[in-house]
């Protein structure tokens, strides 16, 4: 995970495997979470694979997830509000 790169981290219920995993997500500020805007980086079912996700990651479309990715998105577009439009525009 990149440092300073907005990301959660979450105990999910698997669409695949029907059961609890511990899930990490990047956030992209700037993108929907149907687009693109949440990707997982990480998840306990593939930590034997160095992390590497294996699946199609169809967690990213539960609704659980969306609201992670609304809350962290929201989060972090409020502090680039702080730093001013000069500074991102």
């Amino acid at each position: 995970m990149e440092k300073g790169r907005p990301h959660v981290e979450a105990d999910l219920d698997c669409p695949i495997f029907k059961t609890s995993r511990h899930v990490e997500f990047a956030v992209n500020v700037f993108r929907s979470a149907e687009d693109q805007g949440l990707v997982v980086d990480a998840c306990s079912e593939f930590h034997g694979n160095h992390g590497v996700v294996a699946c199609e990651t169809p967690c990213t479309h539960t609704p659980e997830a969306l609201r992670l990715h609304e809350t962290e998105a929201q989060k972090h577009l409020e502090e680039l509000a702080l730093i001013g439009t000069n500074v991102i525009g």
